[in-house]
């Protein structure tokens, strides 16, 4: 795939780590996860990214059945949750409780798309446990698919007001 071409041409840096931002649209059933992630020759992080941008979001036991496939194998797996309404955290919980995984949270601001689909989190604070977090693909680069390179993977990189978050090439 596209990452197996990408990896060989990055310059070479003295840690690279593959991480991999999905809404674990493959996690469906055990062989198409296993099928999928399998094609990746090094990967060391999936981060599963949920809320309400995503067409969909595994129910709990495929989340939990990509996680047993990242921790049978010494991937590190986490779960980003787009927060637009407070239900929202109720529902991160919910997923952290159900399936054991670490969860990060990051807020849904009022640009770009989440304005025109009126999704974001107007609330001007979090709970105190919350503000302590922080984006974990901040000071990393992504690939975003059909966009490029970025490092930011969230509404910023999809704003077409906000120049300079995607570049085609790493360069």
């Amino acid at each position: 795939g596209l990452i197996e071409r990408i990896l060989p041409a990055a310059p070479p840096r003295p840690v690279t780590e593959v991480q991999i931002t999905t809404n674990g649209w493959f996690a469906k059933d055990d062989k198409t996860l296993d099928a999928v992630l399998k094609r990746l020759s090094r990967l060391d992080r999936v981060l599963l990214s949920t809320g309400r941008f995503h067409a969909e979001t595994p129910p709990p036991e495929r989340v939990r059945a990509l996680k047993a496939w990242c921790d049978a194998r010494g991937v590190r797996f986490s779960v980003s949750v787009c927060l637009g309404s407070p239900e929202d955290l109720v529902a991160a919980d919910d997923l952290k409780r159900s399936t054991g995984a670490e969860v990060t949270y990051s807020r849904v601001e009022a640009c770009g798309r989440a304005a025109d689909l009126n999704i974001s989190f107007p609330y001007a604070a979090f709970e105190t446990r919350v503000l302590d977090r922080s984006c974990p693909n901040r000071g990393t680069l992504t690939y975003i698919v059909g966009r490029g390179f970025s490092v930011c993977c969230a509404n910023l990189a999809f704003n077409g007001d906000r120049p300079g978050f995607v570049h085609p090439t790493l360069d």
